[in-house]
């Protein structure tokens, strides 16, 4: 039987496009939620947008197009993107991110995440200088605990916690990049880093994901001959995104800012954060295919946040795609995780596995599943794609890139 892996039938050479698109899409995004004094404007959106469709475009006429499962590919993923979420019209990410998993086809998933690890670490380091330069605003946010009043540095970004979404975002990418070759003596090292991160930004919950992700990684890691292959486990593992979902809807939608019980305990350790959720539920009403969510709170141009700036965000991943993107939506992002994190647990891909159940967590309080610049496109890739095309094939694991199928066979070793 002729090997038809993803590998083999697309375009090599072709695929730079893709990481050119991704990495140019990553510095964009970052670049625009900083306060560098050069702010892109309408037009310079408007051609970054252009160029990175366009490359990715590109990438999709010079692949090979010889299958009619490849055809079939590309129509449910536009499908999807365009009719199950809506986002036509509130959207556009959805429109990248379509392009992006189309685009991916044939590509390393290593070389993704390498990509983004690479721009996003070059803009963490790239945005602090400017503001230590002079070239950026340094805006100032005060941080309220109890009867302890302080101010923390935006260090010229426009939010005081893009940098530790930033160090969560390259904790993960590092432990992935690393995958066999990751030593447990350096999990204390990274750990102490991003305690220093939580330090400087005040954002406990993004430290708190990262301490979620190594005490993830090190129990699987260490009982991979027990639970690899084991069905139980595998759907323990898959059932988490489900659970957290279910969790996320009566935490919110019986909340009682009057009451005294756990879930206002509870909703003091989120910063508010039930609160909000439950404003959703009284703002917003039940849609299929998505509605506009407006999330204020962002700061007026030279001024400095205070507890009286009218405030509004839905922060629980989960309930932010069930009120903006719609049922369906949500229901599409649950049964991708579900299935990925299902192959992943049964494949022993462990790292992979820890990935993807610290974002299913950390998406309680931070809307992380459909961080373009990381992840999302091969997990769309591998499980969606790969349960719902792989009828057409006789071979099962024809979705699975040759990395991953290593992976898999070295996972007793």
């Amino acid at each position: 039987m002729t090997d038809d892996n993803l590998v083999d039938i697309r375009s090599k050479k072709s695929a730079i496009l893709v990481y050119v698109a991704l990495g140019i899409y990553i510095i964009f995004k970052i670049w625009i939620r900083s306060k560098i004094a050069y702010h892109p404007g309408r037009y310079a959106t408007g051609g970054v947008t252009v160029l990175v469709i366009t490359l990715l475009i590109l990438r999709l006429i010079i692949r090979d197009h010889k299958s009619v499962k490849w055809i079939t590919a590309d129509v449910l993923v536009v499908a999807g993107a365009f009719s199950l979420t809506g986002m036509w019209q509130y959207n556009k990410e959805v429109v990248f991110l379509a392009l992006f998993i189309m685009g991916s086809f044939g590509t390393r998933f290593y070389d993704l995440v390498k990509t983004s690890f690479i721009a996003v670490a070059g803009m963490l380091a790239f945005v602090p200088i400017c503001c230590a330069l002079g070239f950026a605003e340094n805006l100032k946010f005060i941080r309220i605990h109890g009867d302890d009043v302080f101010y923390v540095d935006s260090f010229g970004f426009d939010a005081y916690a893009t940098v530790s979404y930033c160090a969560f975002i390259l904790t993960m990418g590092y432990l992935y990049l690393r995958k066999n070759s990751f030593k447990y003596w350096e999990i204390p090292i990274i750990l102490a880093l991003d305690y220093l991160v939580f330090k400087i930004t005040d954002n406990r919950l993004m430290f708190l994901s990262e301490v979620i992700l190594f005490a993830v990684y090190v129990a699987v890691r260490l009982g991979r001959n027990v639970f690899v292959k084991n069905k139980i486990f595998a759907c323990f593992c898959a059932a988490i995104p489900g659970v957290v979902t279910v969790i996320s809807f009566i935490t919110s939608y019986f909340f009682n800012p009057n009451a005294h019980n756990f879930l206002n305990w509870l909703d003091g350790k989120l910063v508010g954060r039930l609160t909000f959720t439950r404003q959703a539920f009284d703002k917003y009403s039940l849609t299929f295919t998505g509605q506009k969510v407006k999330m204020v709170g962002n700061l007026p141009e030279g001024m400095e946040y205070s507890a009286n700036n009218p405030k509004f965000f839905i922060d629980n991943g989960y309930l932010y795609y069930y009120f903006a993107y719609g049922v369906i939506a949500l229901s599409v992002i649950l049964f991708i995780y579900t299935v990925f994190i299902y192959r992943a647990a049964r494949e022993g891909h462990y790292t992979l596995l820890a990935v993807l159940i610290t974002i299913s967590l950390s998406n309680f309080v931070n809307a992380t599943m459909l961080f373009v610049d990381l992840f999302i496109p091969q997990v769309f890739i591998l499980g969606f794609l790969n349960y719902f095309i792989s009828g057409f094939t006789k071979n099962k694991d024809i979705f699975y890139t040759r990395e991953f199928k290593n992976i898999r066979e070295q996972s007793n070793v």
